[in-house]
């Protein structure tokens, strides 16, 4: 039923009641991917120097950067002049966070404040531009339908740290209670937190879906490693 139901009725309904794009901006990225291969390097280079270019003139921290390196971003015109963008580390932005890493102009109604899953060590707070909500959502939309799935599609998320859910990484997915969501998306989502996730634990998340019935698994590189290589399959080919 939400296979049909979702994207013909409540997706467009949604956009159409809230102003919101969600949805029309995961059909263009759908129709965007079969570009020429040299068209998408000209548009993700012109797009690259614009995202550049309002960093080095709003953000005090990028602005003083490429000022030392020397750089302009209108520099940027192969992907071979990326080596001249200066690098940063977490521990740069530690460092220089929140005030100089802020967007001048940007009013303090539009941040919305995240962190990484913090699956490194520590966890990294940042502010994210709710004007770019739309297009963060599409591309949540648009990454399912590459692995052949989709909202409704039962999944485990396995991150942390323990009682942070991964849906917080996308903004504005907390809208709606999981309840609603369920009923309303066919959202069926098991989150677990990956630091002390064992297989026996994750074989009883699996345990909870029909069987038979496609899903699949959301979690951070280490934590998926880990439980990799913790598996039977793992174990007979090292032997």
């Amino acid at each position: 039923m939400h296979r049909w139901l979702v994207p013909h009725v409540v997706l467009p309904l949604y956009e159409r009641l809230t102003g919101r794009r969600p949805w029309s901006e995961a059909l263009r990225l759908r129709e965007l991917q079969w570009w020429p291969r040299e068209q998408l390097a000209e548009r993700a280079l012109l797009r690259l120097r614009g995202v550049l270019g309002r960093a080095a003139s709003r953000v005090p921290y990028y602005r003083e950067l490429f000022t030392l390196a020397g750089v302009a971003p209108e520099d940027v015109t192969t992907l071979s002049a990326l080596s001249r963008v200066p690098i940063v580390t977490k521990t740069d932005l530690r460092a220089n966070s929140p005030d100089r890493l802020l967007a001048e102009g940007v009013p303090a109604t539009r941040r919305w404040k995240t962190r990484t899953s913090g699956s490194t060590g520590v966890p990294f707070e940042f502010y994210a531009d709710r004007a770019g909500m739309d297009s963060w959502l599409a591309s949540h939309l648009f990454f399912l339908d590459w692995i052949g799935a989709a909202i409704w599609t039962p999944r485990i998320d396995i991150f942390g740290p323990p009682g942070r859910e991964a849906a917080e990484n996308i903004p504005g997915s907390s809208a709606l209670p999981q309840l609603a969501r369920s009923l309303v998306l066919g959202e069926r989502v098991i989150s677990v937190a990956g630091v002390d996730l064992t297989l026996d634990g994750l074989q009883a998340c699996l345990d909870r879906f029909p069987r038979g019935r496609p899903y699949f698994i959301r979690a951070n590189p280490s934590y998926a490693a880990r439980l990799a290589a913790r598996s039977p399959a793992s174990s007979r080919s090292s032997t």
